[in-house]
């Protein structure tokens, strides 16, 4: 299988840098080109507070010149070809969707590391695109802390 489109969901996260890296250092070795994406979920929970929908055209505006703009900069400094998407929905439909619609034939994320009772609750995004997506999924590991 030839790999020449890379979907890498963003969330401006370390973690997501380090996925975007190596996605970018696979990218440039298979003259590949990359699809940043960043999901902005429908609710957002902020404790103590209810949960709040997300409904702010403003926000997805500001967020896709921050994608571009600051978390694909690496892309364009390696001249690495890329689009970038920010999508409403959970993070990880909005990734499959957008390797489906894309043709990719590679997912690269980073990993938040979230544990215990709460990861155990909500599941992870890295946990729910390895057990759903249709193409491979390469979860870049957390850097030592």
């Amino acid at each position: 299988m030839r790999v020449n489109r890379i979907v890498v969901g963003l969330d401006g996260s370390e973690d997501g840098e380090r996925a975007l890296e190596w996605a970018a250092t696979l990218a440039r070795d298979l003259d590949a080109d990359i699809v940043a994406v960043h999901a902005v979920p429908l609710i957002i929970n902020t404790p103590p507070a209810l949960p709040v929908v997300v409904d702010d055209r403003a926000l997805i505006d500001e967020l896709r010149v921050i994608l571009d703009d600051q978390w694909c900069a690496l892309l364009r400094k390696w001249e690495i070809p890329y689009r970038s998407f920010v999508e409403r929905g959970s993070p990880a439909d909005v990734i499959m969707e957008t390797a489906d619609r894309e043709r990719a034939q590679l997912i690269v994320v980073g990993c938040r590391g979230r544990g215990g009772f709460k990861g155990l609750l909500l599941g992870s995004v890295s946990q729910q695109l390895t057990h759903h997506a249709r193409q491979p999924v390469v979860v870049v590991p957390a850097e030592k802390r």
